[in-house]
């Protein structure tokens, strides 16, 4: 109860929020050794692959009950699938304007989110739903393993309606509020250091024993120069396989997540415009 009150207590919902897609995974089962012999070809131990499909299919037949009835085969038929690669996706028909998707594979379930994002509350029942329905099919799966692993992504561009026409060191030190310090040995072969891009990466756990991945760097997104903020939220673990269960966990990630962005975002909320 407290899991469900808090996914659903989101203090600032954003007008025009910088968010590119969310991306809520699944994992289960451990990659394959590979073994390299000088001489040889290089041979995976991933088995016949065809057995999945009566998996992918028994989850195919459930989610179209949900309105998912458009297919798209991400690996050509007969090529082998690699672990933790979507092999399909399943959308909404055509007819209907939906931002949704899922995704399976040997290993891997997604669903995600594109413009319009309205908020975590809209997106929640999505996912919780795609959830139960893969733990129904999950009997067709030949290679049947408890969920290990469970990963909550946000990636977000900051364009130039955000940007107040900062440079991008200015937008990650001054807004965002990472400072970058650069040492004299460099600024002394540097011709301006306004000009240094600068690629912020940092791995921080978190007090709820998640571990989050923070990436801020310029980039583009539809050919438009942005700044690009990742953010993730992970957990590998031995989980209670329900879907409540596995639900609590990723309120959890958001939770971390959403009061990151918030924080480090201050400086433009105005620009966002808070609904």
């Amino acid at each position: 109860m407290t899991a469900q009150k808090n996914a659903q207590t989101e203090h600032k919902q954003f007008k025009n929020p910088p968010i590119v897609e969310l991306i809520a995974e699944l994992r289960w089962g451990t990659p394959p050794v590979m073994e390299v012999t000088p001489g040889k070809l290089l041979e995976l131990p991933i088995g016949s692959f065809s057995a999945h499909e009566l998996f992918y299919k028994k989850f195919a037949d459930k989610i179209a009950g949900n309105g998912y009835s458009q297919l798209e085969r991400l690996i050509p038929e007969g090529f082998p699938s690699m672990p933790f690669q979507p092999v399909y996706r399943y959308r909404k028909s055509k007819e209907v304007a939906d931002s949704t998707l899922y995704q399976l594979g040997v290993g891997i379930f997604t669903a995600n989110v594109v413009p319009p994002y309205q908020s975590w509350v809209k997106f929640r029942p999505i996912l919780e739903n795609g959830i139960k329905l893969l733990l129904e099919s999950f009997a067709a799966d030949p290679n049947k393993q408890n969920i290990n692993a469970i990963n909550l992504r946000y990636i977000n561009a900051f364009k130039e309606s955000l940007l107040k026409g900062e440079g991008a060191k200015k937008f990650i030190t001054e807004t965002l509020g990472f400072k970058i310090e650069l040492p004299q040995a460099i600024l002394d072969q540097t011709t301006s250091s306004d000009e240094v891009k600068p690629l912020l990466k940092l791995s921080i756990p978190l007090k709820s024993n998640h571990q989050m991945m923070l990436t801020v760097a310029e980039g583009k997104v539809n050919e438009d120069e942005s700044i690009l903020m990742d953010i993730a939220v992970s957990l590998k673990s031995e989980f209670d396989q329900t879907a409540d269960a596995i639900m609590r966990t990723f309120d959890e990630a958001h939770n971390s997540i959403y009061t990151v962005f918030v924080g480090i975002t201050e400086k433009i909320h105005d620009v966002m415009g808070i609904k």
